[in-house]
């Protein structure tokens, strides 16, 4: 029972509002762990259910497809079954079709990328390959360098292996200073237009102290778009929406950025996805439609979603905003503090997430989908909660979408399905702590509607059990946890029964 991670962890949150008539949360997790040695452990999560009304739920499957990674970045494919994984540290994997590691790096360049660890977010950041790539052999990567400053560089694979790329290649695209080591954006990607888009943070610190979003003669704190194929390092597409402005900066297609991690492009559609950091409020997910002319100004740091920041005045605050489609509000230490923008799912596999587009939550683990309203605006909600510390989506050739997690170095499938959960759900009431965050003891509470054997296993992020014990509830069961010597951070307290974990998030101050 010791080696519970949280792979295997499965979120259900049921909102019920037939208490006293008003809407009040009964939050449950339920972790299962495969037992069969021929399948790989499944984490299945359970949408938002609404008991009010007709009965309702949806699902979201993670199943673990690779470990043993350092740090992913980002994710993506070049056209082909293969997934290329970036890592933080300057090196670029692939996954074979058969979910194999390959042993040598497809690309090395740990010797030209900031040495990052922990909370940093300097690095290796992302990469693209080009809409030729079959032809050409060239993509693109985006890094700090080792005076901490963007870099994004072309690359050209080895014409004698397609797994092995030439770092003699490089050619360096364009470089951007960084003042501060967070907020460097580091996404990129080609438009179906075929131009490079970059997605630059408004350079660090907080409250963007040097007003990057909003100035106009700076590279920071936008989305960039590039054309990469008509001479180096590259040239200004003519319809740029800032051409012929003296006031803007060629380069910028989307003004007001604080730290876009992570946008796509619909792959049906056109459309863009943006995940825009928020500072201490709101989380937001912008859009723009295939074709869009570009030049928004999504607000920052005038405006933290729809939120006035008081960080400039409102009479240096009088563009024309463009409001995010979904927010999504901070809620206190365990809830939502840095987005990981996703992708809208395409693949051909799951039906019921057809046209959803999935992001997540580092700090929290928490799953939102987006998806049209049928009226002309948009549907947003919490589905999920999983896996803390989700750093990237990628999508593979066919569409099917894939996630990574930034210190545990796995990459999972995001499936899709059904799970009924009743049985565990009848079996155990009600599961608290208090104090939660706690500093010194966790008093636990559990509740069972019949006479149940649990074992009682508490674990830090790193899957090191911390507690446990085994005992046999029958109503009502109360016990504390001494978290006075336990370092600071996030932890997952589980419950398991003979059909299931219910599990529930501590903080430690």
């Amino acid at each position: 029972m010791g080696n519970f991670t949280r792979k295997d962890i499965i979120s259900l949150k049921l909102l019920n509002n037939n208490i006293n008539n008003n809407l009040c949360g009964l939050e449950l997790n339920i972790n299962i762990k495969m037992k069969s040695n021929k399948m790989k452990r499944i984490i299945n999560i359970l949408i938002l259910v609404l008991i009010a009304q007709a009965s309702y739920s949806q699902m979201i499957n993670l199943e673990q497809y690779v470990t043993g990674l350092s740090n992913p970045t980002d994710i993506t494919n070049a056209g082909d079954d293969r997934l290329f994984v970036v890592e933080r540290r300057g090196k670029v994997k692939i996954i074979d079709k058969e979910g194999n590691i390959l042993p040598t790096p497809f690309i090395d360049i740990d010797n030209m990328v900031s040495n990052a660890s922990g909370q940093d977010e300097r690095g290796m950041l992302g990469i693209a390959f080009h809409p030729d790539f079959a032809n050409n052999g060239y993509f693109f990567l985006n890094h700090t360098d080792n005076d901490d400053h963007t870099n994004v560089a072309r690359y050209q694979v080895d014409p004698t292996d397609p797994n092995i790329a030439d770092p003699s290649t490089r050619e360096l695209i364009i470089k951007i200073d960084q003042p501060y080591w967070n907020h460097n954006g580091g996404g990129i990607k080609f438009g179906p237009d075929g131009y490079l888009y970059i997605g630059m943070g408004d350079g660090g610190s907080g409250n963007d102290p040097q007003n990057n979003g909003q100035n106009k003669q700076s590279l920071l704190g936008k989305m960039l778009r590039l054309d990469v194929d008509n001479g180096l390092p590259y040239t200004i597409p003519a319809d740029n929406p800032f051409v012929g402005d003296d006031t803007t900066l060629d380069e910028i297609w989307a003004i007001g950025m604080r730290n876009p991690w992570r946008f796509s492009f619909d792959k049906t559609t056109g459309d863009l996805w943006i995940g825009d950091v928020g500072q201490g409020a709101i989380e937001e997910i912008d859009f723009e439609p295939a074709g869009d002319a570009g030049g928004h100004n999504y607000g920052w740091r005038c405006y933290e979603g729809t939120d006035f920041t008081n960080n400039n005045s409102m009479a240096n605050c009088n563009e024309n905003y463009v409001d995010p489609v979904y927010e999504i509000p901070h809620q206190g230490f365990s809830g939502p503090c840095s987005i990981t923008g996703g992708f809208v799912y395409r693949g051909t596999k799951y039906t019921d997430l057809e046209g959803h587009y999935i992001c997540t939550d580092y700090c929290s683990g928490e799953f939102f989908t987006v998806a049209p309203d049928g009226n002309g605006g948009w549907e947003g909600k919490e589905v999920a909660t999983i896996n803390f510390g989700v750093s990237t989506f990628g999508e593979d050739i066919n569409g099917e979408l894939y996630l990574a997690t930034l210190s545990e170095g796995s990459i999972y499938k995001v499936l899709g399905g059904v799970l009924n959960a009743n049985e565990v759900i009848e079996q155990i009431q009600e599961v608290s702590i208090s104090p939660n965050p706690v500093k010194n003891v966790a008093g636990i509470t559990i509740e069972t509607n019949e006479s149940i054997d649990v074992d009682l296993i508490l674990i830090d992020m790193n899957g090191k059990v911390v507690f446990e014990r085994s005992v046999n509830i029958n109503g009502v069961y109360n016990t504390s946890i001494n978290m006075e010597n336990k370092a600071t951070g996030t932890y997952i307290l589980s419950v398991n029964t003979a059909k299931g974990l219910v599990t529930k998030k501590m903080i430690k101050q």
